[in-house]
């Protein structure tokens, strides 16, 4: 997955922004022989290992699994005829954790508080 990482990391813009499109997660999940919901799961999971590791930042993982999210939720419905990504979402839920501040002074740290927990106990939970 080192090639999609490197594609991914090589599309960031100066803001930190991303677009994954659709056409790219559907053609690295079929090079991989993966259904489009498989591949979210194992690549959700990559991103995490490294995001662990401290191979990847905080800010990186959380732009791509948002870039992730919005492709996933456009094809709920009619479009996701497979599982739900389950690993995926847990995978987003601890980034998102990251996202906010839950003291008004901002004096909390919420990466390290709340994603940073979420992270470990999803990679210890599949040893």
């Amino acid at each position: 997955m080192d090639e999609i990482f490197d594609t991914i990391a090589g599309k960031i813009d100066t803001d930190g922004a991303v677009e994954i499109t659709e056409d790219e997660v559907l053609m690295w999940a079929t090079e991989r022989g993966q259904t489009a919901s498989n591949f979210l799961d194992s690549f959700g999971f990559e991103l995490a290992k490294r995001f662990h590791a401290g191979e990847r930042s905080y800010a990186f993982c959380d732009e791509v699994v948002n870039e992730l999210w919005v492709i996933l939720t456009g094809w709920m419905g009619d479009h996701l005829s497979e599982p739900f990504p389950n690993t995926f979402y847990e995978i987003f839920d601890a980034f998102d954790a990251g996202e906010y501040y839950r003291r008004a002074d901002k004096s909390d740290d919420p990466v390290s508080q709340f994603t940073k927990p979420m992270i470990a106990e999803l990679i210890r939970k599949s040893r």
